[in-house]
């Protein structure tokens, strides 16, 4: 408790008073809520799988988990996947047939061409994100490939990638 305190994440408002959070141990906290690993492809397949099975969309079973959570508790409730962590969002094949435009700089299996970097094995989310970045930023050759991009055609891209070692 001391170190947390020292570290500025915990503070006691008065004397006889316990420990609340800062808002950076606050931030701390919820920051980790929102981390996750990726998905394999096996666990992808896994959850569309029990899910057409039940002939159900992923978030369908989230929106059914939110109004159960609600029904039994009698309060408000909240369920949701992070993008690209748990929702199985990136279809690899798809992102296969729409990544011959990025072989000339990545490479074709995205093992990278210097100068520019490798994008095989890299986090799907962290994919999506820089995508999403070079097509909402600054003029670049980058922006320019993917200004044309829909959010899940750079879904599946990310997801393709990631799928590579």
């Amino acid at each position: 408790m001391a170190d947390l305190e020292y570290a500025g994440l915990l503070y006691a408002p008065h004397t006889s008073a316990g420990r609340l959070p800062t808002d950076a141990g606050l931030r701390l906290f919820v920051n980790g809520l929102l981390q996750g690993g990726a998905l394999s492809e096996a666990e992808r397949a896994s959850i569309d799988g029990r899910c057409a099975a039940e002939g159900r969309s992923v978030t369908h079973v989230l929106e059914q988990a939110s109004q159960t959570l609600a029904g039994l508790s009698r309060c408000a409730s909240l369920v949701f996947a992070v993008a690209g962590v748990a929702q199985a969002a990136g279809n690899a094949a798809a992102g296969k047939d729409k990544s011959a435009v990025c072989a000339g700089c990545h490479g074709d299996r995205g093992q990278g061409i210097a100068p520019n970097p490798a994008l095989a094995g890299k986090p799907e989310a962290d994919l999506v994100k820089a995508l999403k970045d070079f097509k909402s930023g600054r003029p670049s050759v980058m922006h320019a490939l993917t200004a044309a991009l829909s959010d899940q055609d750079i879904e599946n891209l990310a997801a393709y990638y990631a799928s590579l070692k």
